[in-house]
C-alpha cells in the first residue's frame, strides 16, 4: 500500500506480484526464527546491529519519512532494550557536568542534521515525486482527445508544466543544489515548456538557451553522467528540425532567400553541437552502438561527412558485436546508417 503511493499506473501489477512474494518470504522468515533460541544477550545483540545499520542507512536516504520505516525501527529498539537485563549504573547516579553535556552536544548534532542535511532531502525528494507525478499526469491528458482533457492542460498547458513541473524542481533543486537528477528533469521539462511556445513563435530562444544551461549544470555536476548530453543533444537536434522546416515553409511560399539560408546554416550549427556534446561523453561509453548512432546522425545532418563516417562504421561494428536488445541498433536505423554509406562511396 505505501508502495504503490508513488507508483505509475503501469507498475501497479508489478508492485501487487512483488509485494506477494514479499509477504511469503517474511511469514517464511518468521517461522524459521521463532524456531531458534535466542538467549538475550544474542537478541540483544542482533537488535543492536540492525538497529546500527538501519540508522546509518537513514543518514543517506528518505526511508525515515516512511511509517513502514521509521515504525520498525522504534519496534527493534523497544526489543532490545527489553531483552536487556537492565541495571542502575553507579557512574550514571553522580551527578557532574561531565555527564549532563553529552545530551545537549548529541541534541545539537541531531538538531543540525535534521535541520541542514535530512530536511532539506527529504523535503527536495517529495518535491521531485510531485513534478514527476504532474509530468506522468500531463502526459496522460495529452493522450486523450481534446474535449476529454482536464480545462487546465487543455487551455493552458504552459501554465501547468510552468506550476506544477518547473516551480517544483526549481525549489528542489534550491533545497539540493548538488543533485544532477534534478537539474536534468529540469532540462526537460523547459525543453517541453519550449516546444509549446514553438506553437506561438519560432524566435522564442530564451526558454531554449534555459533548458540547455540546465542540462550544462547537470554535466558540471555529473561529467560522467550521460542524461545531462543527452538532454542538451535532444533540445539541439529540436531546435535544428525546426529551423529546417521553417526554411522548407519560407521556400514554398518563395520566400526571402537570406532568410531561407539563415534557418538552414542554424540547423547545420545546431546538428553539430549537439554531436559535439555527445564527443563530450564518447569517452565514459565508447563501445555503445546507439551513441555512435546518435554521433553519426548529428554529424551528417550538419553536413561533416568526414567526422559522420567513423561514427557509422563503428556504430555497425559494435552493433554486429552486441547480443543484448536494448544495445543494438533497430532494423531502421541500421539501414539508414547503410544506405548512407552506400551513398557516399559512390
Amino acid at each position: 500500500v505505501l508502495r504503490v503511493n508513488t507508483a505509475t499506473p503501469g507498475s501497479i501489477l508489478n508492485e501487487t506480484y512483488s509485494a506477494a512474494v514479499r509477504s511469503v518470504t517474511w511469514f517464511a522468515t518468521f517461522a524459521l526464527l521463532e524456531r531458534l533460541l535466542w538467549t538475550n544477550r544474542s537478541r540483544v545483540l542482533a537488535l543492536t546491529t540492525g538497529i546500527v545499520a538501519l540508522l546509518c542507512n537513514l543518514c543517506v536516504s528518505g526511508g525515515i519519512g516512511f511509517p513502514s520505516v521509521a515504525g520498525l525501527l522504534w519496534v527493534a529498539v523497544a526489543l532490545a532494550l527489553n531483552a536487556a537485563a537492565l541495571r542502575p549504573t553507579p557512574w550514571l547516579s553522580r551527578a557532574g557536568a561531565a555527564l549532563i553535556l553529552p545530551l545537549p552536544i548529541f541534541l545539537g548534532l541531531f538538531l543540525g542534521y535534521g535541520v541542514y542535511i535530512l530536511y532539506p532531502v527529504l523535503a527536495s525528494d517529495g518535491l521531485v515525486r510531485e513534478a514527476v507525478q504532474a509530468v506522468a499526469y500531463y502526459q496522460n491528458e495529452k493522450n486523450k482527445p481534446p474535449s476529454e482533457q482536464s480545462p487546465g492542460i487543455r487551455d493552458h498547458p504552459d501554465r501547468f508544466l510552468q506550476i506544477g513541473v518547473i516551480n517544483r524542481l526549481n525549489q528542489a533543486a534550491q533545497l539540493t543544489p548538488d543533485d544532477a537528477r534534478i537539474y536534468v528533469q529540469l532540462a526537460w521539462g523547459t525543453h517541453i515548456l519550449w516546444g509549446l511556445s514553438q506553437q506561438k513563435s519560432f524566435r522564442e530562444l530564451p526558454i531554449a538557451e534555459k533548458a540547455l544551461r540546465y542540462g550544462m549544470k547537470a554535466t558540471q555536476l555529473d561529467p560522467r553522467g550521460g542524461a545531462g548530453y543527452w538532454v542538451q543533444y535532444q533540445i539541439r537536434i529540436d531546435y535544428a528540425k525546426i529551423n529546417e522546416r521553417n526554411a522548407e515553409q519560407l521556400r514554398k511560399v518563395h520566400g526571402d532567400p537570406v532568410a531561407i539560408n539563415d534557418r538552414e546554416y542554424t540547423a547545420r550549427q545546431q546538428y553539430k553541437l549537439a554531436a559535439q556534446t555527445l564527443e563530450t561523453y564518447l569517452p565514459n561509453d565508447p563501445h555503445e552502438a546507439i551513441l555512435r548512432y546518435a554521433l553519426w546522425w548529428a554529424w551528417s545532418q550538419g553536413g561533416d561527412t568526414e567526422k559522420a563516417r567513423p561514427h557509422a562504421q563503428e556504430a555497425l561494428y559494435l552493433d554486429g558485436l552486441v547480443t543484448m536488445p536494448a544495445r543494438k541498433l533497430t532494423d531502421s536505423q541500421r539501414k539508414q546508417i547503410e544506405e548512407w554509406i552506400h551513398t557516399v562511396d559512390r
